[in-house]
């Protein structure tokens, strides 16, 4: 499973996203069942809460080879142009291989102000 992508960034809102450049960035207000899922959905855009923090977070993106189903619940269609990956002041191009792919995210401590952000693309099979 490489690494394709890595930065150090402040998360501010509590709001990291991860969409098709093409696409309008947004940061919504939550609704509660939003809030119980921890992330919002649209079309070619995926938006995650991270817990609230101060200081700068380590953020990596990682591609699985394992493929998943079709029904994951978190999913992107991936077009010729890649990825962004966006916090609420700064953008970040990704390069990955357009196709479906399921999006994870998982979060730990890092320091007393940071964390470490991994999301994870993972593609998935065609039908």
């Amino acid at each position: 499973m490489p690494k394709i992508f890595e930065t150090f960034a402040q998360i501010y809102y509590t709001q990291i996203a991860i969409h098709r450049p093409e696409e309008h960035l947004f940061f919504e207000t939550w609704t509660d069942t939003d809030v119980m899922r921890g992330h919002q959905m649209r079309d070619g855009h995926v938006v995650y809460g991270v817990e609230d923090h101060d200081g700068i977070s380590t953020i990596c993106v990682w591609l699985e080879a394992e493929q998943q189903d079709l029904n994951t619940p978190q999913r992107i269609d991936v077009r010729a142009d890649g990825l962004v990956l966006a916090t609420l002041m700064e953008q970040f191009p990704i390069a990955i291989a357009p196709g479906n792919y399921a999006v994870g995210i998982s979060v730990s401590p890092q320091t007393p102000e940071g964390l470490d952000i991994r999301l994870t693309l993972t593609p998935l099979r065609s039908i």
